[in-house]
């Protein structure tokens, strides 16, 4: 049986992932670690939910075994918190940047919702394409100002519209941009 430390500390824990999670939906980042912390909670305490338990009432030795690793596991996640978040998509701009030989420049605001898009199916078939046109392309309309928010709109209506395909997407917002640029053309 539990002991009433083990509890507490449970507890402790479960309600510090707890406040995470509520963390990173404020923040609107919808991390792979948030993504499995719910699926585990949903697994354990059914659909509909979506904070971790702090009580190991009724739970055999096992079972709160389990708990204890779930919370850790979320807790020990870089992208659990806001700050891990934001450190990993600098990283991953950096990385574009120093690879491509082009500067993408995105606004904080923006960061979570692209990368959103960029590591979804869909955008990775994207940059499977033609990563060098694609960055390029992209880079060129948002250092001239380009919507992103564009860019966004189009994916969500490419997700839901199973007869558009990813490139005719891209290409509808290169299209929107270069004519948003020249609107006497």
């Amino acid at each position: 049986m539990a002991g009433l430390l083990q509890r507490a500390q449970y507890a402790t824990l479960a309600r510090r992932a707890n406040q995470r999670l509520q963390a990173l939906e404020r923040a609107g980042m919808y991390t792979y670690a948030y993504k499995l912390a719910l699926a585990d909670i949903e697994r354990v305490r059914g659909l509909g939910k979506d904070r971790f338990s702090t009580s190991l009432r009724g739970l055999s030795e096992h079972q709160i075994e389990m708990r204890f690793a779930e919370v850790r596991s979320f807790l020990n996640a870089q992208t659990s918190t806001v700050s891990g978040e934001k450190r990993r998509l600098n990283k991953i701009i950096e990385s574009l940047n120093a690879n491509s030989n082009i500067a993408i420049h995105i606004d904080d605001s923006e960061k979570a919702q692209f990368f959103e898009f960029f590591t979804s199916e869909i955008g990775q078939e994207l940059l499977a394409f033609d990563s060098e046109r694609t960055l390029i392309e992209l880079d060129d309309v948002l250092f001239s100002g380009g919507d992103l928010q564009r860019l966004f709109e189009l994916y969500d209506d490419y997700k839901n519209r199973k007869d558009k395909n990813i490139f005719d997407a891209w290409d509808e917002w290169i299209a929107y941009e270069s004519d948003s640029e020249n609107p006497n053309d």
